[in-house]
């Protein structure tokens, strides 16, 4: 399913693993629905949301965003939310437009300063358009984020822990053989997704996109030494830290308890993936 409903999912049992949008969303999962989600494998070491600024336009940093038109789809992804508060500004000093449907062309049109998307989606649409723009990247400003949080329960971790650390094997696993050849990936996906009739109308074009840029974010920022996937506590926090200078959590929760280091590590040989087990 969709992040954030799949954490509400899991910690109702409806489902035992599922994927975050960031750590800070799972954190929220936890903490709106007293749940006990535990982050398993950390993949993205930065935000995978960024700002598009119409070409020509003279905002050039976060803070540059006071007194523009902000268009908002939902809500300002936490990534977002950290870099204009870590910017030194405010979120209520601009102004936010709700936003429909998904079309970047069409929402730059409506004449907004600044556009929240997808580093690896929205882009590739204004670029196949011939739309100019900037784009204001977390990454650039040194804002702790994430992407890409695989996550169970801790109970489900404490009654299965050998299922728990099989489903972490395969996923690393799985992630070596899609970083190494993303077309037979996205090939492979797609025999799935149309059998099941394509109900959200993907294109292999656009897919393709989206997993080259995502699998270049993972493998540009992955530190040497570690086993890919491995959570990165001290990044965790950081970014837990900007939530709670966003305002996004009243005070500090027990983040630690919610992740855990030791299965990931515990299916690889230094940076070698132990496969089979």
């Amino acid at each position: 399913g969709f992040a954030p409903s799949n954490g509400a999912l899991v910690i109702e049992g409806q489902a035992q693993m599922g994927m975050a949008g960031s750590f800070s969303e799972l954190v929220a999962n936890n903490t709106a629905g007293d749940g006990d989600l535990v982050a398993l494998l950390h993949w993205g070491r930065t935000a995978i949301e960024e700002m598009v600024i119409p070409a020509g336009s003279e905002v050039a940093t976060f803070a540059d965003l006071c007194g523009t038109t902000v268009g908002i789809k939902g809500d300002l992804p936490y990534s977002l939310q950290a870099a204009v508060a870590l910017s030194g500004i405010e979120r209520s000093c601009f102004d936010e437009v709700l936003l429909d449907g998904f079309d970047p062309v069409q929402h730059l049109e409506l004449g907004l300063d600044a556009l929240p998307v997808y580093k690896s989606n929205e882009p590739a649409q204004l670029d196949a358009a011939g739309v100019e723009y900037t784009t204001l990247d977390p990454l650039d400003f040194d804002v702790p984020a994430s992407f890409g949080i695989a996550f169970t329960t801790q109970s489900f971790i404490d009654e299965h822990p050998d299922t728990v650390q099989d489903i972490v094997r395969a996923l690393v696993k799985g992630y070596e053989d899609a970083a190494a050849d993303p077309q037979a990936t996205v090939d492979a996906a797609f025999e799935l997704i149309n059998t099941a009739g394509n109900p959200n109308f993907l294109a292999v074009e656009s897919e393709l996109n989206r997993w080259t840029v995502e699998s270049g974010l993972i493998a540009e920022l992955a530190p040497d030494g570690v086993g890919v996937g491995t959570p990165d506590l001290e990044l965790l926090g950081a970014e837990i830290d900007a939530m709670v200078e966003a305002g996004v959590f009243t005070e500090a929760p027990d983040w630690m308890s919610m992740v855990d280091t030791s299965i990931v590590e515990s299916v690889y040989d230094g940076t070698t993936l132990i496969y089979p087990s």
